[in-house]
């Protein structure tokens, strides 16, 4: 099985996937934490049949050797050792219709991509915490949820029904080729679209308990109504009316005969595929398309986006 290589134009990216992994080249090298991207937070808002829910994503950078003194030792499988001297920390918290909520955690190395570890708590429904910790050959997850009615109106940490398994990846994954989490590819096709020299994408994520390929495919630039606001440390403007924006298509398929039609990318529990509308010059995402279960075609879209600096102009 050979690595898929991402379709993204040269306007889009200037390298893809030339190595299998995200400025491989240049891993171990850097000297200071790269941002990536010129955002801190985006905040995305979607509705349909009167009902409605958000999506919040952070990203922050954390130096290496703090972040990984506080991410979870596997009993099995070796920790991947990071090649930048910063963790990209990416969180994500969602609120559904229904009472049901979503709080995530990423860890990432962005000289790669590669995912370290991944914390989730579900609340509403069927709750759950749980968390997984990415290796050179697998995956470990810890996963607790209530034994009872009871245990449910406690904090995750008084669940007292516990599992716990390692997923190795079995020879599916070729020789270089990185894994990087669901919830992180929405920054990581941020950052791959300002066209950093050197930048690539990972080809892999693992969900839905399978090791999934990921393809991306550029498909132009369309025009898109946008109405956001910007804001920076000293000010803030509103953003309203039609926009060009770049169009990135991200779809994953199953290997080694699983199923990947439906497999869960991550936002706002969108399956399968993603069409994600990006500002060309900034690479903001404007709005995220996809299929949700049981709604449908869903599409998110920019609310708010907190920036690093002043934008051009300002």
């Amino acid at each position: 099985m050979s690595a898929v290589v991402p379709r993204l134009s040269a306007a889009v990216i200037a390298a893809v996937l030339l190595t299998g992994a995200w400025g491989l080249a240049s891993a171990g090298t850097q000297t200071a934490c790269n941002p990536r991207v010129p955002w801190t937070q985006l905040r995305f808002g979607a509705s349909k049949f009167f009902l409605s829910a958000t999506a919040t994503m952070g990203v922050e950078q954390v130096p290496a050797d703090e972040a990984r003194s506080g991410l979870r030792s596997p009993p099995e499988g070796t920790p991947l050792v990071p090649g930048s001297p910063c963790l990209a920390k990416i969180t994500v918290t969602t609120k559904m219709p229904f009472g049901r909520s979503e709080e995530v955690t990423v860890w990432i190395d962005p000289s790669t991509g590669a995912a370290e570890q991944y914390e989730k708590v579900a609340s509403g429904g069927s709750p759950y915490h749980k968390i997984g910790r990415y290796t050179r050959d697998g995956y470990y997850l810890w996963r607790t949820s209530p034994a009872n009615g009871q245990e449910s109106s406690r904090p995750p940490s008084a669940w007292s029904h516990r599992k716990s398994h390692y997923s190795s990846w079995g020879g599916e994954l070729p020789t270089g080729a990185v894994v990087t989490d669901p919830y992180a590819l929405l920054f990581l096709i941020s950052a791959a679209s300002r066209g950093e020299p050197g930048t690539t994408m990972p080809a892999y994520v693992y969900a839905d308990g399978h090791l999934v390929e990921l393809s991306f495919t550029a498909k132009g630039t369309t025009s898109t109504h946008v109405s956001f606001t910007e804001s920076w440390d000293g000010g803030s403007r509103k953003r309203k009316g039609d926009v060009p924006a770049r169009a990135v298509r991200v779809s994953a398929a199953g290997t080694a005969g699983h199923g990947g039609d439906a497999v869960n990318l991550g936002f706002l529990g969108m399956r399968g595929a993603l069409t994600i509308l990006l500002d060309p010059a900034s690479g903001v995402p404007l709005a995220v398309e996809g299929d949700v279960e049981h709604l449908g075609e869903l599409e998110a879209r920019l609310e708010k986006v907190e920036l690093r600096a002043p934008p051009s102009g300002q």
